[in-house]
Order: structure tokens, then sequence, then C-alpha cells
């Protein structure tokens, strides 16, 4: 119910989760790790794949948030594997959950984004959930005029949440003075 009334609140007046002045650069594997403790997982195994040393510019918890209810979407969703993967891409943070479960079938990828749809178990009471968890997710990803995208994991062969963050990686200095070889 405290999730349910988090989601809601975070929804906002006009549907936008601020994103408010708590950026700071975050260590992504610590992020990942606060994350998966906020998820309740009987019996699937979760793996991980986080860039050594990935340190991003972001709110921490808005980030954590991002990552649990992808998870939790996997959790109930999939079957019983799951892998969480965080790297990036140029400047962007890029946040993957992948799952093994049936996927979501192509007509719903787009939907599933919006407040409330629940795609193909949208009438099933069984399933539980309100239709709200990836609908804060795209709304965290366009406060950082980010994207999200769900397509068939070719890594777990069910389906694959990406987000992107753009111009969030933060690369050491040295990194960033290397000479390109």
């Amino acid at each position: 119910m405290a999730t349910l009334v988090s989601d809601l609140l975070d929804m906002g007046s006009e549907g936008h989760a601020p994103v408010k002045a708590l950026d700071r650069v975050e260590d992504v594997a610590t992020l990942v790790a606060r994350s998966v403790h906020g998820v309740e997982m009987d019996q699937v195994r979760v793996g991980f794949e986080v860039e050594p040393g990935l340190r991003a510019y972001v709110d921490a918890r808005r980030v954590q948030q991002v990552v649990v209810n992808l998870l939790s979407n996997a959790v109930r969703y999939g079957d019983n594997s799951v892998l969480v993967r965080a790297t990036s891409d140029g400047a962007a943070l890029v946040i993957e959950v992948h799952d093994n479960g049936p996927g979501v079938p192509r007509r719903w990828e787009l939907a599933i984004w919006d407040r409330f749809e629940r795609g193909t178990h949208r009438f099933s009471a069984r399933q539980g959930g309100t239709g709200l968890g990836l609908a804060v997710v795209a709304d965290i990803a366009a406060a950082y005029r980010g994207t999200t995208e769900c397509t068939r994991s070719e890594r777990l062969g069910g389906a694959l949440f990406r987000v992107v963050l753009p111009n969030r990686v933060v690369r050491r200095r040295t990194e960033a003075l290397a000479p390109a070889v």
C-alpha cells in the first residue's frame, strides 16, 4: 500500500515525477544493490552486470525507484530468472532489466508505459499490480530527457525493459583527458 501511495504521489499533478535538486555523483553498482533489497524475489534468480566504476550524476532515490519498479515487474510477470544491467553508452546511463518469461506482445510494448495500463494482464486480478510502476519509470526517464523501451530480451528470451538517461555518466578526469588512439 505504501508503494502504491508513493507511486501516486510521484505521478504529480502533471504526470511527471519531479527531478529535484538532489542529483549528485553516485556509484551505480551501489544504487543497483540497494534497489534489490526492496523487492521480494521468492524463487527467482537475479543476476547483475554493472559496468566497473560506473558513476552517474543522478537522484539516487529516483534511479533506485526505476530499478525497483522494473525488477518488481520482471519478478511478477517473468518466470524464474532476471538480469539487471547498468552500462554507459557514451555519456548516457543505460539500465536494463531482462527476464525469461513470456515477454510483452508487440502491440503492448508502447502502451504499458501509460498510467494504469497492465497490458495483457489488464483484467487479471490474479496477477496483481496497479499499472503505475512502468508509468513512474517513464516519468522519471522523461524528467531526465531520457527514453524507455520494451522489446524481446536476446539474453533471457522474455522481456527487456531499457531506460536511457542521457548526459548522466561521470568520467574520471584521467579518462576524459586520455588521448584518442
